[in-house]
């Protein structure tokens, strides 16, 4: 296949992603945000709010109707590569990046990600943001950026991020809740450096407290 046939093919899947979501909610310009989905779902628990966009399938997507905001990053990948090989477009990967500066100082909440799409072409993976790409050209969302674990990536709508994995389709569908997307974040060589820089700063930071220079005579 040519790198303009798999273009070709990307635009393609993009508009099966458009017209999906477009049955949702005509104009995306105004789409449900996550928070009033959930005030329209009293009936989910606080535990499936955290995990909903990991836990969703492409066919929970197509099947539940769920909006393009609601879906997310995370969701809008799984929903590219369902349509991508469905439509013979399978030489390509789902990249999970990350937020790293958040590593070690979130306390509360979720770590920020974004997940987007490689596809293979004949001079390597090129990344593209396919929750934002919906009716834009390849170009217009494609990642400048290489390809690679630890690398770091700065999207159009997202900075100070970087590759914390590249996985298959398979393995991607495989994920289902947030604990195992951020074992995922977490696993590469840049967060495990913060995590130790992290771990040895407070120990530093202990022995300094209890010094025999600090100790109060009596």
């Amino acid at each position: 296949m040519t790198d303009q046939e798999i273009k070709e093919k990307v635009k393609t899947v993009l508009k099966m992603m458009e017209q999906q979501f477009h049955k949702v909610e005509p104009s995306l310009m105004n789409a449900i945000s996550r928070q009033e989905y959930f005030e329209k779902h009293p009936e989910l628990t606080q535990e499936q709010k955290l995990n909903l966009p990991f836990s969703l399938s492409a066919q929970d997507i197509i099947d539940k109707n769920i909006p393009w905001l609601v879906s997310g990053c995370t969701g809008c990948s799984r929903l590219f590569s369902k349509y991508a090989r469905e439509i013979g477009l399978n030489d390509f990967k789902v990249v999970l990046t990350v937020n790293t500066d958040q590593i070690g100082k979130k306390e509360k909440g979720q770590l920020h990600g974004h997940q987007v799409i490689a596809v293979n072409m004949s001079d390597g993976l090129h990344m593209i943001d396919v929750q934002h790409g919906l009716g834009k050209s390849f170009e217009e969302i494609e990642v400048k950026s290489k390809c690679k674990v630890d690398e770091k990536v700065n999207f159009q709508r997202h900075n100070g991020y970087t590759i914390a994995a590249i996985l298959t389709p398979q393995e991607y569908d495989t994920i289902d809740n947030y604990e195992q997307i951020k074992k995922i974040y977490l696993g590469c060589n840049t967060a495990k450096k913060i995590l130790l820089n992290n771990a040895t700063n407070t120990v530093n930071n202990k022995k300094q407290v209890v010094s025999p220079d600090n100790q109060i005579s009596m």
